[in-house]
């Protein structure tokens, strides 16, 4: 898995397992594929009456909240495809952010197969309480 983050043109940062998807090796990219997209957007805890540190020292996430929001919400693909113009720069995001995002896709995975599973499950429309009954009064 290659776990990134890529800024997009918009301003967007958008994580990922990222590939580029070409022609042949020489040519350069067509596309980028994202399998499991989320927006992450990353800030910085900090004391509204203290200047802010600047440091050469990686960030941690016991100093930021981050927050995961599913990139493409409404498609029936883990994947998409993305236009190189779309796409400004794409980095490594640091070990803890990575980890965080293979826990959310590992726990979104357990959720997918308790839905499958969940076909079975009676909508309660043979015993009067389910949806489309119509109680009168």
């Amino acid at each position: 898995m290659t776990v990134r983050i890529v800024r997009m043109a918009n301003g967007e940062d958008v994580i990922a397992d990222v590939y580029e998807m070409r022609e042949s090796e020489q040519s350069p990219p067509i596309a980028y594929k994202f399998v499991k997209p989320y927006t992450v957007v990353i800030q910085q805890q900090h004391n509204l009456f203290e200047e802010p540190e600047y440091t050469d020292e990686p960030k941690t996430l016991d100093h930021m909240d981050i927050e995961f929001t599913a990139y493409v919400p409404f498609s029936k693909s883990p994947h998409i495809f993305v236009p190189p113009t779309s796409v400004s720069f794409i980095y490594t995001p640091i070990d803890q952010v990575t980890d965080k995002y293979n826990e959310l896709i590992a726990n979104h995975a357990e959720i997918d197969v308790v839905e499958e599973r969940s076909e079975s499950v009676p909508d309660g429309d043979d015993d009067g309480t389910g949806r489309g009954t119509e109680h009168s009064d």
